[in-house]
């Protein structure tokens, strides 16, 4: 499911952008889940994090595009960005937030499945091993594979990785759920490792290559060596990537 936004003051523009993202789902078989926005304003209000791609009018009132852009850019830096105006000379400056691409009104549905075409195939390079999580500062992604390891105190997350720590509010199952097999093992209520940062595992603990030990419950243990086999074997390697 890929999310996207559309911000646009004007109805029946943003009506032609939903009607065509349908078709385009339709016959390719993507699923989306669209949200409208009906200024730059309430967009940047209301932003909440979790878009891939957002469509964004250039021409707006009190906030235009571009700044709504600049905006956006300060909380989210890996969200697509395609702009729609009138003039492609009004995009020029789409390189200053890294916009993708940008779609000319008269919209025509030929040149927008070419561009949203595009942004999907980016979007499905940028998440195939990358993680995306919203934290106080904004929406952070980093590459899974920089995870060292997962830490869980309460419904608070937090991500210790080669990048620094990203503390989240969620719930351990969510975290599962994100990180791809068999590279992470949950060794106990409270931690999830990355196994490629195991460098040993002594009694009941595991030690990591940043020189921190993780305790292994009791009744994970066996699971966790064979895990550990496992990924070793397969050239997973152990401490290094």
């Amino acid at each position: 499911m890929i999310k996207i936004a559309i911000v646009e003051d004007d109805v029946n523009d943003a009506a032609v952008l939903e009607k065509f993202l349908g078709d385009y789902a339709e016959s390719s078989g993507e699923m989306f889940n669209i949200t409208k926005f009906a200024n730059g304003m309430q967009f940047i209000t209301e932003y909440r994090g979790g878009y891939d791609i957002v469509f964004m009018d250039i021409e707006m009132p009190t906030l235009n595009g571009l700044d709504s852009a600049r905006k956006l850019r300060e909380v989210d830096s890996a969200v697509i960005i395609i702009f729609v105006t009138n003039l492609a000379r009004y995009a020029i400056n789409g390189y200053e937030v890294s916009a993708l691409d940008y779609v000319l009104k008269p919209i025509k549905y030929p040149s927008f499945s070419l561009k949203i075409k595009k942004a999907v195939e980016q979007c499905k390079k940028r998440s195939a091993g990358r993680i995306s999580i919203r934290t106080r500062n904004g929406v952070n992604s980093f590459p899974a594979d920089s995870i060292i390891y997962v830490e869980s105190r309460g419904h608070n997350i937090t991500y210790h990785t080669e990048h620094g720590d990203f503390p989240m509010y969620g719930t351990m199952k969510e975290v599962e759920g994100s990180l791809p097999e068999p590279r992470f093992f949950r060794c106990n209520s409270y931690y999830i490792v990355n196994l490629s940062f195991v460098t040993g595992c002594v009694r009941n603990e595991v030690q990591l290559a940043n020189g921190e030990t993780i305790a292994v419950s009791r009744a994970r243990k066996k699971q966790m060596l064979e895990a550990l086999q496992s990924f070793f074997i397969s050239g997973g390697g152990g401490g290094n990537k």
